[in-house]
Parts: C-alpha cells; structure tokens; sequence
C-alpha cells in the first residue's frame, strides 16, 4: 500500500478500486479532487489521470441607449477543456453553481458545461460611467459510476456603460435664426410654430368733426404644436426653421412660420395674421388671424386703435391700432419643448 502523503487520503475497496481525494486550492479554499484507482498487474494505477478543468473568463458587456440600457444580455458561450485519461463511466453528470460574487449575474444552463451567463438590466442611469462586477462559478464534473469529482472555478466579468448622455428637459424659443441641434439625451420634443402678427392700423382725422379715428387690431399669427420621438440616432442633427416676420398695416399679412425635417420627416407650419385696416374702415376683412388658432383683431374708433389679436403663444402678436401711424406686428417663433 503506497504511503498516505499529507495533501492525499487513499482508500482501497474490497472491490479493488481505490479512490485518492486530492487537495488542492481552488479560488483560496482547499477543494477536493478525486483520482479513481484500479488493479492493474499487481499495481495501483489511475483510472483516469487528473483531470484539466480549464475556462477562460468570460464578459458580459452591456452598452446601451436610453431605453435599450434594459433587459437581459447575454454572455459567450464557456468553452472548457476538460482533458482525462480512459473512459468515464456511461453515467456522469455536469453542476454549474453560483461560488461567490455579483448576484445579478444568472446561469442559463446549470447542467451544461458550455452554458452562458447572464444579467438582467432593469435600469442603467443615463451617462453613467462603465461600471464592473464579477462573479465566480464552481464547474463540477460527476461521476455517478465511480463517484469521482473534478471541479474548477470559471469568472464571469460583468461591464456595463450607457451611452445615453446626461439630460435635462428645457424649452427652446426661437424668433430668428433658421436651425437647431437636437440635444443629445432628449426623449422627444414638442414643437409649436407661431406665424407673424399683423400690423395695427393707422388713424383717420374726420376732418367735419374733427376727431381721429383709430385703426383697427392686427390679427395674431396662426399657430399649431406637435410632439415628435427623438431616437439616439437623431441626436446633434438639426432641425430647421423659419419664422415669420411681423407684418405692417393691412393689406400687409404676418409672415408664415415653419420647420421640416430631422425627427420624424413631418413638418408643421402656421401662417401670418393680416393687418388692420386704418381708422373709419370696417374690421372685415382686415384683422384677420393667420392659420389655424390665429385670433382676429378688435376694430378702432373715435380717438382710440383697436387691440392686436393675442394668441397666448407669447409670439406672432397683431400689432394694435393707433390714432395715429400704423404699429408691426410681433414676429412670429418656433418654440422647441425638449420633454
């Protein structure tokens, strides 16, 4: 009988099989890993040579965008080489289990060597910075017919980045200029166009009575709002625009306001609300406002101007009337409601 080496206990069966539980440190514990034994010509020799449970660390990598940092991503395949001398027994089986580490990272397969790991995303903050976990998993191989035992540890490296950048919701107006870049970030935006103001009417001096008689409102700009998705491959494009200038006195019209393009190919515009008509004349037709919503001026009258149309979008104001000269109205606008 050989002698019993410290890192080693060795048993011999009546059936002439031995089993030899090796020590040996396995991630920084001592694991056992058993060498079966058979009688061969007077002599104790291994029925199987240790064995080589070798795995390469395996990563999980996740970079996502807004919505796409959720949900379950997957690692490669592991691909052990597991190396032994003769045959096992026909019956064996495989156990892959959590050792230590993250939680979060799961098995798919438990009793598949090659199986994959992964990780389900719930939530990965916007612009957050790579993040990194790890996990160990204890890969054992079973054999039912002998009751040997070889087992090896395998790493499982979790990183994980969104690309999503920082964001925070504002509101862009625009009454010049002709384009603008989709901050990156930005769900979705709300875009509103507001067209020109017409101009206010100028007074009339009833020379028989001797009074001035004030011009009519201008009527307001039309205006129209619609929200559009943003993908992250809109981000740093741009939209562009027009605004509609201010109109003066009828039959002047506000300038119409628009955008196209950049988000979902759909474009909105709105036209300019017409001037008022000087002092003594009828509203209609003049003080009209533009389309769609635009609100009509208010007529003047004996020493006072008629009110410019206000359409409450803070742009494309009808200019009011005067006793006097005539009076613009507002520019219009684009306004950009970045949600």
């Amino acid at each position: 009988m050989p002698l019993i080496r410290p890192s080693q206990v060795f048993i011999k069966y009546p059936s002439r099989v031995g089993v030899s539980v090796v020590r040996k440190r396995v991630g920084g514990a001592w694991v056992d890993a058993s060498i079966i034994y058979k009688r061969s010509a007077g002599a104790w020799v291994a029925r199987y040579s240790t064995p080589a449970l070798t795995y390469s660390s395996l990563n999980i990598t996740k970079d996502g965008s807004g919505s796409s940092a959720t949900g379950r991503v997957y690692s490669d395949y592991a691909q052990p080489s597991f190396g032994k001398a003769g045959t096992a027994s026909p019956n064996y089986h495989y156990l892959v289990s959590k050792y230590d580490g993250d939680a979060s990272i799961e098995i798919e397969t438990p009793s598949d060597p090659n199986t994959r790991f992964y990780r389900d995303f719930s939530s990965v903050p916007a612009a957050s910075p790579s993040g990194y976990e790890a996990a160990r998993f204890l890969i054992q191989f079973i054999d039912d017919g002998t009751g040997a035992l070889w087992q090896e540890l395998l790493t499982v490296n979790l990183q994980w980045t969104n690309l999503t950048p920082a964001y925070s919701p504002h509101t862009d107006v625009r009454t010049s200029g002709s384009g603008i870049t989709i901050p990156p970030g930005a769900p979705s935006v709300t875009i509103t166009v507001v067209g020109g103001g017409g101009g206010g009417g100028g007074g009339a001096f009833d020379i028989p009575t001797g009074d001035d008689f004030g011009g009519n409102g201008g009527g307001s700009g039309g205006w129209r709002s619609q929200t559009y998705s943003i993908s992250p491959s809109d981000y740093n494009a741009t939209i562009n625009y027009s605004i509609g200038v201010g109109a003066g006195q009828y039959p002047a019209i506000g300038g119409t306001s628009s955008f196209n393009g950049s988000v979902t190919g759909a474009g909105l515009s709105a036209t300019g609300g017409t001037g008022g008509l000087a002092g003594k004349q009828p509203l209609s037709p003049g003080s009209v406002g533009g389309s769609p919503n635009g609100v009509n001026g208010t007529a003047g009258g004996d020493n006072f101007g008629g009110s410019g149309g206000n359409n409450g979008k803070g742009a494309g104001r009808g200019g009011d009337g005067s006793t006097s000269g005539s009076t613009s109205g507002d520019s219009g606008a684009v306004i950009f409601q970045w949600n």
